[in-house]
């Protein structure tokens, strides 16, 4: 869905690019309709952009922003936005766990499969596994507000795997 109104290109608001007339939460009324919202799911015939962004599965963003925004600049506007910022931190965070997890998900695929890349990714989960019982072993003191994800281990693994692969 590329910014349309009535079917044409989406032209400027007043010389800018739309942010909050993007949306059915944030628009203040006249101008262009909104397009979008906020939302973890379509609502109101609106499409969730969240999912969107979700579904693309794009970590550069610019593919995305190409699609369903006008373009790279139009995206970064949008991401400075102070109403935005937390917003777009807690997408990021999501699709990089959902990235990851399809990623441990194929590791362990790949464990159960017969083949010389077995024992790689067996030996890559077993890694992975003794790093989070030894992560959570150490947890002392008053739990943290927003949990803080780890990745580093499941990054330097895939990347061996990687590399090792080819």
């Amino acid at each position: 869905m590329r910014l349309q109104q009535n079917g044409a290109p989406l032209g400027l608001i007043g010389g800018r690019r739309p942010l909050q007339a993007l949306f059915i939460e944030t628009h203040r009324g006249g101008g262009i309709p909104p397009l979008y919202t906020l939302k973890d799911f379509d609502h109101n015939g609106y499409p969730s952009l969240y999912r969107l962004y979700m579904e693309i599965e794009d970590p550069t963003e610019f593919l995305f922003a190409r699609k369903y925004l006008r373009g790279w600049e139009h995206w970064q506007m949008l991401c400075e936005c102070t109403w935005f910022q937390p917003i777009v931190t807690r997408w990021r965070l999501e699709l990089e766990l959902s990235i990851k997890a399809k990623a441990l998900s194929r590791l362990k695929q790949m464990a159960d499969e017969e083949g010389k890349e077995r024992l790689q990714a067996n030996k890559a989960l077993l890694d992975y596994e003794k790093y989070l019982e030894k992560k959570l072993s150490r947890r002392v003191g008053r739990p943290k507000k927003i949990r803080e994800v780890d990745t580093t281990v499941l990054d330097k693994m895939m990347k061996e795997f990687t590399i090792n692969k080819h």
